[in-house]
């Protein structure tokens, strides 16, 4: 599948997406470290009953990267609560979901 992206100052460009990633994964645990040279982030699917997990992808980043990802995800969570109301942070209320880890 290839996947056109653009911004208004910037051409087009395609991207090929593999059919083995085009449904994505879950991650119920994503773990964030850095250096003073990059950002690794680390997403993990957590048996809960089993007590283990599996790493499922590690994307390592510059520093400059990894803040324009923060703002990215910052905008698309505020379309997201725009549209669909506020995301609680109340843990007590559900569980499921991605447990973020900081360093």
């Amino acid at each position: 599948m290839e996947s056109p992206q653009k911004t208004d100052d910037q051409p087009s460009i395609q991207i090929h997406i593999p059919e083995t990633l085009e449904s994505g994964q879950y991650a119920n645990l994503a773990i964030s470290n850095y250096s003073q040279e990059e950002f690794m982030l680390d997403f993990v699917f957590l048996h809960l009953q089993q007590g283990r997990g599996k790493l499922l992808s590690r994307i390592v980043l510059s520093p400059r990267n990894a803040k324009r990802i923060a703002q990215l995800l910052q905008i698309n969570i505020a379309d997201y609560e725009a549209k669909f109301g506020k995301i609680s942070h109340d843990e007590s209320q559900n569980n499921a979901g991605i447990k973020l880890n900081f360093n």
